[in-house]
């Protein structure tokens, strides 16, 4: 009997490994020029200068319409494929059964393997439908918190101060996305904390896990890893804090249902968070919406929110301190938009007329990038061009973010920056265009199609709140003994230099 046990288990494990070698070594590759550095390829180089074989790699295929593939961090066995603009519709309008971002996502990441589910469809729905449509309500609340994170985080100041900024947008940012998520019940508290808590150790799991487990062992991670049990944890605990305010929207819309046949119509909606529009979008499609899964999607749409754009806030930030000229302009419209009136309440439409502000917004964004690549999908099955270009299943592609906002033929004498470029295109019939949330043909920063950013409009008034504020109510200044050392470099990820400190002063009169 023993001995065929021994015997089941050894031909179970020789078929797994076996089949564990197939997979390795059989992976078909994208049938382009792969780029790389001559000489040292390791991993290490890549982490360091992965940017600069990128803009190369433009300089040589992209400007000339040819595509080519560089080394894929998240799979070193598959390259990505850089693209160049001409096969940009085509992915476009690919349907997700062929080109997927959510697969990307999936395959990209370990989060799914080590913590299960990340986004589901339904958030992704109201992210793209519910948030920009919520904003004119939110605008007064968002000012609110920004107002609160301003008097935590800012120090008096009435001569010159010197503060490090990164901590004021990170919490001024935290408070915007709290109470949009997760509305006036939680705003204030112990999930303020939380969401932080999450974020850190989100971010901070992935890398371990890759570097600790080989990629077919990282299942295993969620049961022995202690960078996966933090993760876990503080999603257990979001969801019991989410528990009695979910219970509480369910209740209320229970209670509707027989008066309107169902649920509020959206415009009818007393609350507006993404507590809400969860729980409304998992009804409407006959499912139930549980906190663990409230919690998991609010945590995720939060890190990305909060994340990325506090590091493109720090950069706009230093471009400020940089450009005087800009700053004065930019504070002399503040002042005359809200009439020079301290207790102005602003409104999307206000912000909207800030427009030397959302010029400068949109030239910084174009000349520092969070990310250098963007539009990433994967083949869910073999996909051919209409060139014939051939991608495998599973292959990655992407196009180039960063060297195509940096190209002179997109945006002339792109090493200037001008920070009322964006205004001067918006004439005539593109006076609509250019703002700074725009998916246009001058940038990819956004994304385009279906998958465009959706969180991009609730940036762009963030990011307005956050910086009339501080230009309206403070002079300020580079520290003269350090200013803002050079963006850090992770792969084809950038961050600013976050402990570079400025001078910070109130100004004798403000808004």
């Amino acid at each position: 009997m023993m001995t065929t046990l021994i015997l089941i288990v050894a031909t179970a494990a020789a078929w797994l490994l076996a089949t564990i070698w197939r997979r390795a070594r059989h992976v078909p590759k994208v049938n382009i020029e792969y780029f790389a550095f001559e000489g040292d390829n390791s991993a290490a180089r890549y982490i360091a200068e992965a940017g600069s074989l990128l803009a190369r790699g433009y300089e040589k295929y992209t400007k000339d319409g040819q595509p080519f593939a560089i080394r894929n961090a998240s799979d070193p066995r598959r390259p990505v494929a850089i693209l160049p603009l001409r096969y940009l519709e085509e992915v476009k309008n690919a349907p997700q059964s062929k080109l997927s971002f959510p697969l990307f996502m999936e395959k990209a990441s370990v989060i799914k393997d080590i913590c299960g589910p990340e986004m589901t469809e339904e958030a992704q729905t109201i992210a793209r439908m519910d948030l920009n449509k919520a904003l004119n309500k939110l605008i007064q609340p968002m000012q609110e918190m920004v107002a609160k994170a301003y008097d935590k985080e800012m120090p008096p100041c009435p001569d010159w101060t010197l503060i490090n900024p990164r901590q004021l947008i990170a919490q001024s940012f935290a408070r915007i996305a709290t109470r949009v998520l997760v509305g006036p019940e939680l705003c204030e508290g112990r999930w303020l904390t939380l969401s932080r808590d999450y974020i850190n150790s989100v971010i901070k799991a992935p890398g371990v896990v890759r570097h600790k487990y080989p990629h077919w062992l990282r299942w295993v991670a969620k049961y022995i890893e202690p960078s996966v049990h933090a993760v876990l944890k503080y999603r257990r605990e979001g969801a019991e804090l989410l528990r009695p305010v979910l219970e509480a929207r369910i209740a209320e819309l229970d209670d509707t249902a027989p008066q309107t046949g169902g649920e509020k119509e959206r415009h009818e909606r007393q609350h507006e968070d993404a507590i809400q529009w969860l729980l409304e979008e998992f009804r409407a499609r006959g499912k139930k919406l549980t906190p663990d899964a409230l919690a998991q999607n609010i945590y995720v749409i939060m890190t990305a929110a909060i994340d990325s754009t506090s590091s493109t806030a720090l950069w706009m930030l230093f471009d400020l301190l940089d450009h005087p000229d800009a700053m004065a302009e930019i504070r002399e419209e503040i002042l005359r938009v809200s009439g020079r009136a301290a207790d102005f309440v602003w409104t999307r439409h206000a912000l909207g007329e800030l427009r030397v502000l959302d010029s400068f917004m949109r030239e910084s964004l174009r000349v520092h990038s969070f990310t250098q690549i963007t539009i990433e999908r994967m083949a869910a099955e073999p996909f051919t061009f209409k060139d014939g270009l051939h991608i495998p299943k599973f292959s990655q592609l992407a196009f180039p973010r960063y060297p195509y906002g940096m190209d002179a033929g997109v945006n002339p004498d792109p090493k200037t920056f001008d920070y009322k470029r964006h205004l001067k295109k918006r004439t005539g019939a593109d006076a609509a265009k250019f703002h700074f949330a725009s998916v246009s043909e001058d940038t990819l920063a956004w994304g385009t199609g279906m998958h465009a950013c959706p969180g991009r409009f609730l940036a762009q008034e963030a990011l307005k709140l956050i910086f009339l504020r501080l230009v309206s109510r403070y002079d300020i200044k580079h520290d003269g003994e350090k200013r803002p050392g050079p963006d850090r470099m992770m792969g084809l990820f950038m961050g600013p230099d976050a402990s570079a400190n400025i001078l910070v002063k109130e100004v004798a009169s403000s808004t």
